[in-house]
């Protein structure tokens, strides 16, 4: 049950066990990779099993550059409860972390790409926590990111603290 995956720029090592009757089958995910370039991941994004609105706000996102190492993940749960996503809304089903190395992206509706983004993300019971994160919106010189966003799957509800210096003129 232990799964090394050569891909292309990167490496992945972990584990995939299934167990149980079909009606009561039970699926344990746990892997982690080495950095891999940012424009590589969004093709491997298992898109299909994520809520409708959760794959939408993934693919306005437009990879430039980068490397993100996933230094942690780990899915248990019913294999019916990957259909739509709804394993991300089970609480303590989905737990995933990563540190970001100079992400360089264009989000959909925003003027200027974001660049040289870095730092830490972690995804546990539907809310995406950020820390530590550094780097540029445009000219605009982003010192740190620290925040939530919580029912990832359904409204974003965000508290995000940003410090840095910001041009009102540019922004």
């Amino acid at each position: 049950d232990r799964i090394e995956l050569h891909a292309d720029g990167f490496d992945i090592n972990g584990s995939f066990r299934l167990e149980g009757p079909e009606d009561k089958r039970v699926v344990s995910i746990s892997a982690s990779t080495t950095p891999a370039p940012l424009p590589a991941l969004k093709g491997m994004l298992p898109l299909k099993l994520m809520p409708p609105n959760a794959a939408e706000r993934v693919m306005g996102i437009e990879p430039a550059g980068g490397s993100i190492a996933l230094t942690n993940l780990l899915i248990t749960g019913m294999a019916d409860e990957f259909k739509g996503g709804r394993i991300f809304k089970k609480p303590g089903a989905v737990t995933a972390s990563a540190a970001l190395e100079g992400v360089t992206f264009r989000y959909k509706g925003l003027k200027e790409p974001f660049t040289g983004i870095s730092g830490g993300i972690l995804l546990k019971d539907n809310t995406l926590s950020v820390a530590g994160l550094s780097g540029r919106y445009g000219k605009e010189n982003i010192e740190n990111i620290e925040g939530k966003i919580k029912d990832l799957t359904g409204k974003g509800l965000f508290n995000i603290a940003l410090s840095g210096s910001f041009d009102v003129n540019e922004a």
